[in-house]
């Protein structure tokens, strides 16, 4: 609100002296409302290379729509890998009133939650490359939910249940040779147990493979694009949640050995 005035002069009919000159001058307020329910407008991964999204979970310029605080798994993310992060869009709170429970508590995944003013920065941490087979099995599919702590009171902001976690191999140059591939990728998986194995395609992508010259074939798009692009999907694979992954060991699908252990 912007309340002004222009130039004048105040007058008294008794003292000394009886008026007074004013130039003409403005001030500018700013009214915040009081809320009185905190909540999240929208979790945002990286937005570089951003393709179109499913209907009602994606906006382009924003990221993924909120879907429903008490029904975790219906939210963005379903899938993680270690030092991959999103932010969220906070109104009625900042980042210092923001706390997180996990489900079940001796989950070995974890959130570092950082920022400034009411932009949260989630950061999701567990199992990585050289991790032991011990400390790669405390990855089981997990439940975070999110609270702020504001006027004496806690209140439910997000909820999200990592049901597939990747951990993925750094230095792994493409090579045309599948074979050597596959034989790299059983013995990497082997070093974390027998319950982690290298993931599907779907579990990394809702597009399509196989456009280009001399390239791997693969079906299953949700067609938006109708070829190489994903589509920012909730559930839709690693890539389809996460774009381009902010994180050190990834960099592109054709550079990846990726596992995981857990599934819902």
């Amino acid at each position: 609100m912007v309340l002004s005035s222009t130039a004048g002069e105040l007058s008294t009919q008794y003292g000394y002296p009886r008026t007074s000159n004013f130039t003409a001058s403005s001030a500018t307020y700013y009214i915040k409302p009081y809320i009185d329910n905190p909540y999240v407008c929208y979790a945002q991964p990286n937005l570089a290379l951003s393709t179109p999204g499913v209907a009602n979970q994606w906006n382009k310029t924003k990221g993924f729509i909120v879907q429903n605080i008490d029904n975790p798994i219906a939210n963005f993310p379903t899938t993680g890998v270690n030092n991959v992060f999103f932010n969220l869009t906070l109104v009625g709170a900042t980042v210092s009133d923001v706390t997180y429970e996990a489900e079940p508590a001796s989950s070995g995944l974890h959130l570092a939650i950082t920022g400034s003013g009411n932009v949260a920065k989630v950061t999701l941490t567990g199992p990585k490359s050289g991790a032991t087979p011990a400390e790669a099995a405390t990855a089981v599919p997990t439940t975070f939910t999110l609270y702020a702590n504001t006027n004496g009171k806690k209140t439910k902001l997000y909820s999200f249940t990592l049901g597939k976690w990747f951990i993925a191999s750094p230095n792994i140059e493409h090579q045309t040779n599948s074979g050597v591939i596959v034989g790299y990728n059983a013995t990497y998986c082997n070093r974390y147990g027998a319950s982690y194995r290298f993931p599907t395609i779907g579990e990394l992508t809702n597009a399509n493979g196989g456009v280009r010259p001399n390239s791997w074939t693969w079906t299953g798009s949700l067609g938006s694009q109708g070829s190489l692009y994903d589509t920012r999907q909730i559930g839709g694979g690693l890539f389809a949640e996460w774009g381009i992954c902010q994180c050190t060991l990834i960099f592109m699908i054709i550079t990846l050995i990726l596992i995981f252990p857990i599934s819902l």
